[in-house]
């Protein structure tokens, strides 16, 4: 049995984490709306109407409740305004 490595820990939780995600937008939204991790990015998150994406550099990682919060209430944000 191979252990994962903290950092492949901390992005298969990104990944899960991103996949809740997308389906409870599209569950709200009536729409699918796709998460997902981006780099160069400015702002820890953003949309198009389509994507939320989050940055590789600003969002926070999933290793805490705290950041798991925040995670959700960049999604969240980010939702609104694709539906409004």
């Amino acid at each position: 049995m191979t252990l994962m490595s903290r950092e492949d820990q901390l992005a298969y939780s990104m990944n899960s984490l991103l996949d809740s995600f997308s389906l409870t937008n599209k569950i709200m939204s009536g729409r699918s709306v796709v998460c997902r991790r981006e780099t160069g990015m400015t702002y820890p998150s953003s949309t198009d109407g389509t994507t939320i994406k989050f940055s590789v550099e600003n969002a926070p990682l999933p290793n805490s409740v705290e950041n798991v919060a925040i995670l959700t209430g960049l999604n969240y944000h980010e939702l609104c305004h694709v539906i409004y």
